[in-house]
Formats: C-alpha cells, structure tokens, sequence
C-alpha cells in the first residue's frame, strides 16, 4: 500500500487524490494554471468536474486573493483541460 496525497477543493472542500484537481499558483499576485503541479508558488486546488467550474464562474473566491488575473482565460483553459 503506497500513500497517495489528498487535497481539498477551494470552493467545495471535497477532498480527493492530487490527480483530481487542477493547480492554481499564484505568480506575481496572478493566478496560473499548473498542469505539471510542480511550480514553486502558493497552489489552489480546483476539482477536474464541469460543475465545480461552473460555481467557480459564478462565485469566483479566487478574487480575494488576485483582482488583476483575467479569470475568463484561465476558466477557459480549465475546462479545454476537462
């Protein structure tokens, strides 16, 4: 039995394995996509569902943390990835 690491959604707080989710870093107080996961950086975690992007769009938390990312390119990148 090997240990598989766990994260936790930024919206919905559901945890799952590390493969589940996309990686979002904050580079320059902008948020990134981080398809290798391994950019130095706060991450985020979003889950990999067409749901959970959706409630993002529309509640966006990520805002507190980045007024100058544009969300609707990097929403859009998440869901090509989906």
């Amino acid at each position: 039995m090997t240990f598989q690491p766990t994260r936790m959604d930024l919206l919905t707080r559901e945890r799952a394995s590390r493969d589940q989710f996309f990686r979002l870093v904050l580079v320059d107080g902008r948020f990134e996509l981080d398809l290798s996961k391994e950019r130095k950086g706060r991450g985020y975690y979003v889950l990999r569902k067409k749901e959970v992007l959706e409630k993002m769009r529309k509640k966006n938390p990520l805002l507190r943390f980045s007024k100058s990312t544009d969300y609707e390119r990097l929403f859009r990148k998440m869901e090509e990835e989906l």
